[in-house]
């Protein structure tokens, strides 16, 4: 009898541990694609058609199309003749990306912003603001 309790009782303890790793590699897996998730959602191009400011807004007739590729590599096509190649990266766990352009940059004149992305009449819309709060650029496409 006590043998079969015995054997039970590590049964049960075999089964607990199992559940556990079970648990936490499926809490791994899901954290691991909490960035893969982000970065699905600003890949791609956007339209850079307003940029707000403290003291106001400023609004473009000809908006500048922002690409994001998955590899962190990015584009800003100003016109169809002036094209500026940035990198960035995404910390999706704060909420933030960096960028790394040239010294004679028009736009992102900052190393690290905050973003946020929300959904509003059938367009995504993405924020990219200035950490001193001072500049948030809006860019957005058709969902």
């Amino acid at each position: 009898m006590e043998l079969q309790t015995g054997m039970i009782n590590k049964l049960v303890e075999y089964r607990l541990v199992n559940i556990i790793a079970m648990k936490l590699f499926l809490i791994f897996m899901l954290c691991s694609c909490s960035n893969q998730i982000v970065q699905e959602e600003i890949d791609g191009k956007w339209s850079l058609c307003k940029i707000e400011y403290n003291v106001g807004i400023e609004l473009y007739n000809v908006c500048p199309e922002i690409e994001f590729a998955k590899d962190g590599q990015g584009k800003i096509l100003i016109s169809s003749k002036l094209e500026v190649s940035f990198t960035y990266k995404l910390l999706p766990d704060i909420k933030k990306i960096r960028f790394s352009l040239d010294a004679g940059r028009q736009y992102f004149y900052e190393n690290e912003y905050n973003y946020k992305i929300n959904i509003e009449n059938n367009l995504e819309i993405l924020e990219i603001s200035s950490r001193s709060g001072k500049k948030t650029y809006i860019l957005s496409r058709v969902k």
